[in-house]
């Protein structure tokens, strides 16, 4: 038996003082230390690590996991301390095998593959979440192979093929969802290295993981109908009388590794099949929270989408799923406008008979309508946390009660959200004639719009957890060059500049 003290690594070298554990802080602070200094060796980068895996494994073939663990040090320190920037490489190097050590296979078939470890400690070094990641799964190291022969092109077909391997049928629910959440991190996983390799574009990276969400989605709702026939002895398919409608970046095919999925599920008015109307509806909602079980619940090998509901149309929480009939009402007559808005870009991505056929259509008729722009207005100052009784100029000079970090931008003030709001006031050019340059404005929206979009997908790359103040030097150096930009000071003004120029854009529609 092996006995094994894991403790908690955070993600980030910066982070540490906040997350880390006493033992794991002071290893961590002397190869800070003597990196810093320039001190650091091969040697003794070396036995500060080998003493810090002595101390925790306890075994009687402790001898043959010491010699593993050198062998493998003796192979990588050379490489890691021939970067730029050593530092976080040491650091992602020292999370990776304190997740990996109790598993001897995985270090054993690690030690084999001499001809990655060039792009393992560039892949280490770049992202704490991608170590996460390929510590959890070795079968990920063949991805590092400079020959590994998938290459991702915008074919939902990859992803569709590799989910079609699972085989669930006559399987328990926990191996079923374990397969699936392995599947998931494997073309996850994929696709995060072929953005470091430089294989491809992050724009098209965004469109990858939109296509890889898509594709879980469509297998989730099959597995979840052969799960809810089988334990509630059905026989009669009802897998065409439903449907998925997605919001959000999953709608708009702008995902990045650790988005949410804002779903609404939908089910026709009337079914013969069943005694009443609450029968019916209750039906529906328990298959709805089945998907969302599987898509979102927590496994031993983790988990694939937080999912979001607050978009359906229902009077209480336990309403996951609603009628057609109920959902075109609350489009047409009682949602918000800024709901409105999100609809615009809404698109169902499970759709593949009449009723979604139907539903597509009256869908579209619904998103031709006009919005009322005073209306708008109102939610756009209340949503930003003011009150009927803040003007424009109060509201945007408001600081944020959050307390984001300069990359973040989803958010805060002159962010994402702002922009998603200026798009549609830009489309009704008619009615703001009175805004001086519009088009100049116009092209402006469309280069932050961008500029955002790439930032958020390289921090969401970088990090599944913790979000420190600065980003990792490697990270920042391949940002700055990739937005063409002179140095990080750069970056950093171009975003405060950004948002500055946003929130003034919003604060000039909203007096007009």
């Amino acid at each position: 038996m092996i006995y094994y003290k894991k403790n908690y690594f955070p993600e980030n070298l910066s982070t540490i003082n906040e997350t880390a554990g006493e033992n794991n802080k002071s290893v961590i602070h002397f190869i800070s230390y003597l990196i810093d200094s320039k001190k650091l060796s091969e040697n003794a980068i070396k036995k500060i690590f080998l003493n810090y895996f002595d101390d925790k494994i306890n075994i009687k073939i402790k001898k043959n996991y010491i010699s593993l663990i050198s062998k493998f040090l003796d192979q990588i320190l050379p490489l890691i301390l021939n970067q730029n920037h050593p530092k976080q490489a040491t650091y992602q190097l020292l999370r990776f095998l304190n997740e990996i050590t109790p598993n001897f296979q995985y270090l054993e078939n690690l030690s084999s593959k001499t001809f990655i470890y060039d792009k393992l400690i560039e892949v280490l070094s770049f992202s704490g979440h991608i170590t996460n990641l390929l510590a959890k799964d070795e079968k990920l190291l063949e991805i590092l192979d400079p020959y590994f022969a998938i290459r991702l092109n915008g074919n939902i077909s990859i992803y569709k093929n590799e989910l079609n391997k699972i085989q669930y049928q006559n399987d328990v629910e926990e191996n079923i969802f374990n397969n699936l959440r392995k599947v998931h991190r494997k073309l996850k996983f994929q696709i995060i290295v072929s953005v470091i390799k430089n294989e491809l574009r992050i724009e098209s990276a965004s469109y990858e993981f939109s296509l890889l969400a898509r594709s879980i989605i469509e297998k989730v709702i099959e597995i979840a109908h052969y799960l809810f026939l089988k334990q509630n002895n059905l026989r009669k398919s009802f897998y065409d009388d439903f449907a998925v409608l997605a919001y959000g970046r999953l709608a708009n095919n702008t995902m990045t590794s650790n988005s949410d999925l804002d779903l609404v599920f939908i089910f026709p008015d009337i079914n013969k099949n069943f005694i009443n109307k609450k029968e019916y509806e209750t039906f529906y909602n328990r298959f709805s929270k089945k998907i969302i079980n599987i898509l979102s619940s927590q496994t031993a090998e983790g988990f694939m989408y937080e999912v979001d509901t607050k978009l359906t149309p229902s009077n209480t929480q336990s309403d996951l799923a609603c009628t057609m009939s109920d959902f075109i009402s609350f489009q047409k007559d009682h949602s918000f406008a800024w709901q409105k808005i999100a609809f615009l870009k809404s698109e169902l991505v499970f759709n593949n008979s009449k009723f979604q056929n139907s539903l597509n259509s009256k869908i579209n008729d619904i998103k031709k309508r006009e919005i009322n722009l005073h209306e708008l207005k109102k939610e756009i100052i209340t949503m930003r946390g003011g009150d009927k009784n803040f003007t424009a100029k109060n509201l945007i000079n408001r600081k944020s009660k959050n307390l984001l970090n300069w990359y973040e931008t989803k958010y805060s003030l002159g962010g994402q959200r702002d922009i998603e709001f200026l798009e549609y006031f830009y489309i009704r050019e008619k009615i703001y004639r009175k805004i001086e340059n519009l088009d100049v404005k116009k092209l402006f929206l469309k280069k932050v719009k961008l500029f955002y979009f790439i930032l958020d997908q390289f921090v969401n790359i970088t990090f599944s957890m913790d979000k420190p103040r600065n980003l990792p030097n490697k990270v920042s150096k391949y940002l700055v060059s990739y937005l063409n930009l002179k140095d990080l000071g750069t970056l950093k003004q171009t975003v405060k500049d950004h948002k500055n120029q946003i929130r003034k854009n919003i604060e000039e529609i909203l007096k007009i």
